[in-house]
């Protein structure tokens, strides 16, 4: 994957959807439970529209632009975008330490251990002293960090962890992938050409504005041009 080509802001969601298909993503409409307006809503949008990708564990992961492992993308990164859309907010991070002088500003945790993942239920905002926990989670093979929310899968060294990310391109394998988190946070699986009208109509419309902007241009020519000497 080019990472150049796909921090590149100015490209189309066409282009980038086109892109996150052919390497086996999927197009997903999520339900806004918590009904937030439209500009309330549109970080999380703006990187839905793009596809994720599934994992064969079930993690979901945004465009490479949204991954917080990707030094050069958007500095709110998918897991944000996904936490304040379905969790109704973001870390409080000017919180005082406990009576133990544990730091209690929040952090959104990933209970899969996977940085990159936006999946709502793979998400829980706690206290920095919790999640630093997780990291030390799973000595024995099973989750044993004593956080009251558990982790989906023990704890691995993120570079051996991201070697492992295989991703789930059939869509029927998606569903049942999926399946628990629809019952908590309902979507759709779009067809791979749902946005294929919408992106059709957008194109046109900016040819028609480029060719007017053109005719503009040859009908007002420059009659700046100083005189030969």
């Amino acid at each position: 994957m080019n990472n150049n080509k796909n921090n590149n802001t100015k490209r189309s969601d066409a282009d980038i959807r086109a892109e996150v298909l052919a390497e086996g993503g999927h197009l997903f409409k999520f339900t806004n439970l918590n009904n937030l307006p439209s500009n309330k809503a549109k970080p999380y949008t703006t990187m839905e529209n793009k596809g994720y990708f599934v994992t064969t564990d079930g993690c979901i992961l945004p465009y490479v632009y949204f991954r917080k492992s990707n030094e050069q993308g958007h500095k709110l990164r998918g897991h944000q975008r996904s936490s304040r859309y379905f969790h109704g907010r973001s870390p409080l991070k000017d919180r005082p330490v406990n009576e133990h002088g544990w730091p209690c500003s929040e952090e959104v945790s990933h209970l899969c251990h996977r940085a990159d993942c936006i999946r709502p239920d793979h998400l829980v905002i706690e206290e920095f002293w919790k999640n630093r926990k997780r990291n030390f989670c799973g000595a024995n093979g099973t989750c044993d960090c004593g956080n009251q929310v558990r982790c989906v899968r023990t704890y691995h060294n993120p570079e051996t962890f991201k070697e492992r990310v295989v991703f789930e391109k059939n869509k029927k394998a998606v569903k049942g992938l999926l399946a628990d988190l629809q019952k908590q946070y309902p979507f759709v699986l779009l067809t791979d050409d749902h946005y294929y009208a919408e992106d059709r109509k957008r194109r046109n419309r900016n040819e028609r504005l480029k060719r007017g902007k053109q005719n503009k241009s040859n009908n007002n020519p420059s009659t700046s041009d100083d005189d030969d000497e």
